[in-house]
């Protein structure tokens, strides 16, 4: 990776320095040089230390950088990534929904586990289970909380179930439950909203999920050709929308389709876009030591202050951080 090397303080500054030095005697430069004011020795450390770190940080980003974040259809995940997190036209007010979207087509099986258990097991005891999980739910209680509420009535309520199938079909269901709590916050609000809208068949997400596994084989560049799929499933969608609480104005085949496109665009590029995330992080922190560097050279100027020779070391700028810059 090559780097764009940029000497120390501005070019014209440099000029004007060689061209005073220059014109000087050399009685006259021994008088200035003698008579400039010490630089503290905590801010050379400072300048120093960032110095380094702005090094090792560059060769960091420069084996960071991967190949596919020249992809065409990386940069427009990229780019539909900017229009949700702006709120850009239709995107607008999206955001929330697409999270909640993701995580549930991610914790699918977590859902259908409950599902399958809540159908086939309802003693007693068991869907006196199923009803506090219902309680807690409404309560909006912290995960850690459920966690902790669930776990210590499975162990009252365990002893009083008669078959092994029956114990073991319920410790399923609260494995399943602690799934939901450390896979995301949103987890359990998703449970909640099923249950609300008195869900019993979580395949539903299975549907969606397979719209997307789908959508991977296809060109969706465009969005209007996954408008066709979701029409062609408008109904789907449109419970979906309402188990989510997606707003009416919004509960539409546009809205659908562009958040299936982002699902589709992140799922190819995951650990690519895990990569870049650490570049923008590492660039981020390049540049705060760079800036430091910079502005304690401004600060203590060679007309002013004696400077030691690690201030005339020339500082980098990064080609990649113009690259990205705006990502940082």
């Amino acid at each position: 990776m090559t780097v764009n090397i940029i000497p120390s303080g501005n070019l014209q500054e440099n000029v004007n320095q060689k061209a005073y030095g220059a014109s000087l005697s050399l009685k006259e430069r021994l008088n200035n040089f003698f008579h400039k004011e010490t630089i503290n020795p905590d801010i050379i450390i400072k300048h120093n230390q960032a110095l380094d770190k702005a090094n090792t940080l560059q060769i960091l980003a420069q084996a960071l950088e991967h190949k596919r974040f020249k992809e065409k259809d990386f940069i427009l995940l990229l780019q539909i990534k900017n229009k949700f997190a702006e709120g850009l036209k239709e995107y607008k007010g999206l955001s929330a929904y697409l999270r909640f979207l993701q995580v549930a087509i991610e914790a699918k099986k977590s859902f259908l586990a409950i599902e399958q258990v809540e159908l086939l097991y309802r003693s007693y005891q068991q869907q006196k289970f199923y009803d506090l999980v219902f309680h807690l739910l409404e309560q909006n209680v912290s995960n850690e909380r459920f966690y902790q509420f669930i776990h210590q009535e499975l162990t009252e309520i365990l002893p009083k179930i008669k078959t092994q199938k029956g114990k073991k079909a319920l410790e399923c269901y609260v494995n399943a439950l602690d799934s939901l709590t450390h896979k995301d916050e949103l987890g359990l609000k998703l449970l909640y909203l099923f249950k609300k809208c008195q869900l019993t068949n979580y395949s539903i997400l299975q549907q969606v999920s397979n719209v997307v596994d789908d959508l991977k084989n296809k060109n969706i560049k465009n969005t209007s050709n996954i408008l066709k799929i979701v029409k062609k499933q408008n109904k789907l969608f449109e419970k979906l929308g309402s188990i989510l609480e997606i707003p009416k104005v919004k509960n539409n085949p546009l809205t659908y389709a562009i958040m299936l496109q982002y699902m589709v665009f992140q799922s190819k590029y995951t650990k690519v876009y895990c990569q870049f995330e650490k570049l923008i992080e590492v660039l981020g922190h390049w540049k705060k030591f760079y800036k430091t560097a910079k502005s304690i050279r401004r600060q203590y100027s060679w007309n002013q202050y004696r400077q030691p020779q690690d201030f005339k070391k020339k500082l980098v700028i990064l080609d990649l951080y113009k690259k990205y810059h705006h990502y940082c």
